[in-house]
């Protein structure tokens, strides 16, 4: 019953708010908003009767993802490929480009032409 109920609610303004803030074009200000967001909807979820079903298990993940996702779109701060930051309008040339990796607890830049 929750997952048709507060679980389907949760993923729908999951899907909203990224499509919203996190979209093709996004800002700063835009990436803070849907994490600010995104943990107001886990809390949703930590404060419900049902937080301890397989589906609130299942919707943390999904949320905690979107989280990671937002922050490695935070860390990149110029416009590249089908993303545009409108706070960081231009691409950088090749030999400033990188990669974002990701692990449980940080964010790293590796250059690559370095």
């Amino acid at each position: 019953m929750w997952q048709s109920l507060k679980g389907t609610k949760i993923m729908t303004a999951l899907g909203e708010l990224l499509m919203q803030e996190v979209g093709i074009i996004r800002s700063q200000s835009s990436l803070q908003k849907a994490l600010v967001q995104i943990e107001e909807l886990l809390q949703q979820i930590e404060t419900s009767e049902e937080s301890d079903s397989l589906q609130a298990y299942i919707h943390r993940l999904r949320l905690r993802l979107s989280y990671r996702i937002v922050l490695s779109a935070q860390t990149r701060e110029e416009s590249r490929g089908g993303h545009y930051r409108s706070d960081y309008p231009d691409t950088l040339r090749a030999e400033e480009t990188y990669h974002t990796v990701m692990s449980k607890d940080s964010i790293k830049k590796i250059y690559i032409n370095r």
